[in-house]
């Protein structure tokens, strides 16, 4: 399992790289693109860069405030207006596509056939969290920022995300 872990660790880190960098990677796996930013340096923006760690450095610090809960949306708030009144040139969310406006219509889930076991993801109340509705809560206030600022999700640096 340690393995396993391991290597789901690496793949998401390296799945950062490109975006952190505002590097255009080559591949077809995380890995791939990420080794392709290091053997092609100059390909790196350094305005992307500077969003990026700025992102970082604001979760580690908010990190043992009494606003830690809201360190992420710091996070996520100050690099992207900081870039955006600089007029920095890096990527944003809504160069992937387009981001639906509005709560969307319920729908099952597509569902592949798997193979795999069956494994759980991590429960909020086992992390000391102070009630089981937190998962719920968390929920709905994504629903809600999604409903409401759509548009300025967009808006936020790729290198924050």
């Amino acid at each position: 399992m340690i393995g396993f872990l391991s290597g789901v660790g690496v793949n998401i880190i390296a799945g950062q790289v490109p975006d952190l960098t505002g590097a255009p990677a080559d591949g077809s796996v995380a890995v791939q693109k990420a080794w392709n930013v290091v053997i092609h340096p100059a390909g790196i923006d350094g305005a992307s860069v500077l969003v990026g760690v700025a992102a970082f450095v604001i979760i580690i610090l908010l990190g043992r405030t009494p606003i830690a809960a809201f360190g992420a949306v710091f996070a996520l708030a100050v690099p992207t207006i900081v870039a955006v009144l600089a007029g920095a040139d890096i990527a944003q969310v809504k160069d992937q596509g387009d981001i639906p406006r509005g709560i969307p219509l319920p729908a099952w889930p597509p569902c592949p056939p798997s193979r795999g076991r069956c494994s759980r993801a991590p429960s909020p109340w086992r992390r000391s969290c102070s009630c089981r509705w937190a998962s719920i809560f968390s929920g709905l206030w994504m629903l809600v920022i999604l409903a409401v600022f759509s548009g300025i999700v967009g808006e936020v640096a790729m290198p924050t995300r």
